[in-house]
């Protein structure tokens, strides 16, 4: 796998995506870089289940300030191939919530650039991410790794170690948004 790296500018903010040959796995530290990924954040919202809903700028910077915040709570990594964000895995953790004791991650989100998914990179940055969120899930101390997928990718989870548990269903309340 491909190194990890954090590069700083002399105020110690990302300035820019670095560049890279390979893939190369990077750990969001600042909202600077949470700009950055903009455009890769905006191809993800017009794939998803809410791209009827005007994508909001302001709601997803907001979000990245909360999250860096809670740092042992949560982490986002992205992933890059010659300088542009190509994908991204966003975990979150936290105790069982109906029981003593046990601490568990959930993927909030998990997201490759269409035209990497179609490619022969898609596999492995899918992966590498992936891979990442597994690492920062058992630094926390983290139980178990909780995958919800809306395309199809039960199969590559039970590849790569997961057991299935159920469904991720979403009803249709009929409320106009």
């Amino acid at each position: 796998m491909d190194a990890q790296v954090n590069p700083v500018d002399e105020t110690g903010e990302r300035s820019r995506l670095p560049e890279s040959q390979g893939v190369v796995i990077v750990k969001m530290t600042s909202p600077r870089e949470a700009v950055l990924l903009l455009p890769l954040v905006r191809t993800w919202h017009a794939e998803s289940q809410y791209r009827h809903l005007p994508f909001s700028e302001r709601k997803f910077l907001a979000q990245v300030i909360r999250a860096l915040q809670r740092r042992d709570d949560g982490a986002t990594f992205y992933a890059l191939h010659r300088g542009e964000a190509i994908g991204l895995i966003d975990v979150a953790a936290g105790e069982a919530w109906l029981s003593e004791g046990g601490r568990y991650a959930t993927c909030l989100a998990w997201f490759v650039r269409p035209d990497t998914r179609i490619s022969m990179l898609g596999g492995r940055v899918a992966r590498q991410l992936l891979d990442q969120a597994k690492t920062w899930s058992v630094q926390t101390r983290a139980a178990m790794l909780f995958l919800n997928g809306t395309h199809g990718p039960r199969t590559s989870f039970k590849r790569m170690g997961g057991t299935p548990m159920g469904e991720n269903i979403a009803l249709a309340l009929g409320c106009a948004e």
